[in-house]
Parts: structure tokens; sequence; C-alpha cells
């Protein structure tokens, strides 16, 4: 379990953190999602012991980072995959950190062959590319078997081989009762690793809710109907607080009645249905929605941009 109370982080005149307090839970993977400079890194650096905390605590497993007198059994992190001797093996960089903790050798080799770095062991990690770097850092993330991971980006430079396997690796570390705090930019990858979000703009806490909620929370209430009598469903369906909008010959998108009050309409007049489907929102949808006041660097829209040297 990590937990955080009141942790503030100021440079100067700029406060990177403002009072958090969080905790992050064991059985789940936890989403750690803000816009850039919201301060997601210096959160999970305070928590690692390596920024220290103008006030407020960040505890692991009850202790604080620098307590604890066996770290790499208790916390896997990968921050910085390219922090690292370039001129060292990959094989030769996990034996020297598990000669510091007493893990054996095999171990080594165990986490090796996890993340796919096998044939690749005994090149200088300097040569890696991106996503092998990526899997150097998990593996050392791996190497003590640790309750806890807290991992910034590890899906980064990975191909589409190695962003699943990390979805099922961090699905598979939280089913085991781990504890998995992992930040990501990649929406549509949160949306299927994550359970609970942890959502930072500007240093402050905007939500820690479950994933299922969240979504839900952003959503309208209503369906997308497709049936060969869609007409009469929408004429029997209009009423106060209900918006229809046509999508096609036999389908519409009716707002303010849920999927089962459409259902049951519909099975009251005998009107089959060829699909019926609540209306969500993505993950993305909801993260922009809720964080849009909060954006520091913004993007200009598309709408005034001519292209081929600015000509129309």
């Amino acid at each position: 379990m990590i937990q955080t109370k009141s942790l503030t982080k100021r440079y100067g005149k700029t406060t990177a953190v403002d009072s958090l307090t969080i905790t992050v839970e064991p059985g789940k993977v936890t989403g750690f999602l803000g816009p850039n400079g919201a301060g997601k890194s210096t959160t999970m650096r305070m928590i690692l012991g390596l920024d220290h905390a103008t006030s407020g605590t960040a505890s692991v497993n009850g202790h604080p980072y620098a307590a604890l007198r066996r770290p790499l059994h208790e916390v896997g992190a990968l921050l910085d995959a390219r922090a690292l001797n370039p001129d060292r093996t990959a094989r030769a960089h996990l034996r020297s950190l598990a000669a510091t903790h007493g893990i054996n050798y095999s171990r080594v080799e165990e986490v090796i062959e996890l993340t796919g770095l096998r044939s690749v062991a005994d090149r200088k990690a300097g040569s890696y590319s991106l996503g092998m770097g990526q899997r150097l850092g998990i593996a050392v993330a791996l190497l003590g078997d640790p309750k806890t991971l807290i991992l910034d980006e590890p899906v980064n430079g990975l191909d589409p081989e190695g962003v699943r396997w990390v979805r099922d690796l961090v699905r598979h570390l939280a089913d085991l009762g781990k504890t998995v705090f992992l930040s990501s930019h990649l929406m549509s990858e949160m949306e299927l690793s994550a359970d609970h979000l942890i959502i930072l703009a500007k240093g402050k806490l905007l939500a820690s809710i479950s994933m299922t909620d969240f979504i839900a929370a952003a959503s309208d209430v209503g369906a997308k109907v497709r049936s060969p009598h869609i007409s009469e469903m929408a004429n029997w369906l209009k009423q106060p607080g209900v918006r229809i909008e046509r999508l096609a010959s036999d389908a519409i998108e009716v707002y303010g009645l849920t999927a089962t009050q459409i259902g049951d309409a519909a099975a009251k007049q005998s009107w089959p249905l060829h699909e019926l489907t609540p209306l969500t929102v993505s993950l993305e949808d909801a993260y922009l929605e809720l964080t849009n006041s909060a954006t520091e660097y913004r993007s200009e829209s598309f709408d005034n941009y001519a292209g081929q040297g600015g000509q129309r």
C-alpha cells in the first residue's frame, strides 16, 4: 500500500505538488493521470525518497521508503529506464543489484526471461532501443519480487506486443495482491489496464475514483437503438426530458432514458431490437472533460489551419 498525507513540494514560488493525500491499495491497478506538469513524476519521486517533500509524508507499506531495510523486496520502481551505466550489460546490471540485496542469480535469469531480454542480455545497455531499455527497467523493478510496483510510463517505446505484455503483467501482479501504481498518457491503454484512477492537475488532486464510476459519471444516460420499427419507437419514446437523434433509417440515439427502460418499452410493443447499446464515453473523453480547465500546455485547434503553405 502507498499512502501520502498532505504531501507538498515547492520549488521556490512554484508548487509542484499541493497537499496531496492519496491511498493506493493492493490488489488493484491504480492509474495515475494528469496533464504535463501536473506533479505525477514529482509525487512518485517523493514516494521513493528521491525528492524531499516540503511538507507532508509519504509511505510504502506503512514506512517511509528510506526506512525500508530491503527496498527491492518492498518496492519495484521504473522512473527512468536510462538511469544506468550504458557500458554495462543487462545481465551484469541486474546481477549487481541482486548482489546488494542477497538475491540469487537464478532470479536474475528469471526476470531476463520474463521481460524478453534473453537474446540481448549480454549486450551493453547503451545500445538498446527505447523499448528494450524499458524492458530492462521493468526487469529491475521486478527483481526483488516486491509487494509494490511504481511504474512511470512503462509502455513508452514498446511495440504492440510489448504494450499488451505490460498490460497483462500489471493485471497479473494486481491479481496476486500486489500494489500497482502506474502512470501513462495512453488513455486507451489505461482504460484497459486500470481498476482505479488518481488524477492530478497543477499539483492538486482532482479525483480518486474507480474506472467504472469515473466513466459512468461522465456518460450521458441513454442508448443507441437499432430496430426495423425505429420510427414508431422514436415517436413512442418522445416525452419531456428525452432527446432523440436520428443516426440512420433504422437507428437512433436516445438521451434521458436508460437502456433498460428502452428495452422494456420495446418489449411492451413487441418491437424487435437489433441493437440496444448503453451510451458511454471513453476514458480519454472523460479525462479531457475533467482536466480541460487545468491543462497548462494547450494546443490550438486546426480550424484555421489551411496547410499547403497556408493556401486554401
